[in-house]
């Protein structure tokens, strides 16, 4: 259960975290650099974006960069809450110890005295 819930919550949270950097980049873009399209920006990528946008846009890349930094800035917020709140929810878990009662044992003793007489 405990691995499914952390693959299930890494797969939604992915998903979250990726509309809300498009939609900042967006945003970002349209007040840092209006001249430069963001479908042109978003459908070349982040890797080499002074490479390849350099050459359509060689005069706004310092903006495109401002604004890709702008909204990955804003990414941030995400992975600082959730962390808050897996330490926070820490408090409100109770913890039981799994490994049953220790008064129950293996009695080493026996075990030796059946392993003496093989």
């Amino acid at each position: 259960m405990v691995i499914f819930a952390q693959t299930m919550s890494g797969t939604i949270w992915i998903s979250v975290a990726n509309n809300i950097f498009l939609g900042n980049l967006v945003t970002e873009l349209t007040e840092r650099a209006p001249n430069v399209d963001p479908r042109v920006v978003t459908t070349a990528g982040a890797s080499g974006v002074t490479e390849s946008l350099g050459k359509i846009y060689p005069d706004a890349i310092g903006e495109i960069l401002e604004a890709y930094s702008a909204a990955l800035g804003k990414l941030w917020i995400i992975p600082a809450v959730l962390a808050c709140l897996g330490v926070m929810s820490c408090a409100f878990v109770e913890w039981k110890s799994v490994k049953g009662d220790r008064g129950k044992g293996i009695d080493v003793e026996a075990v030796d005295r059946k392993v003496e007489k093989f």
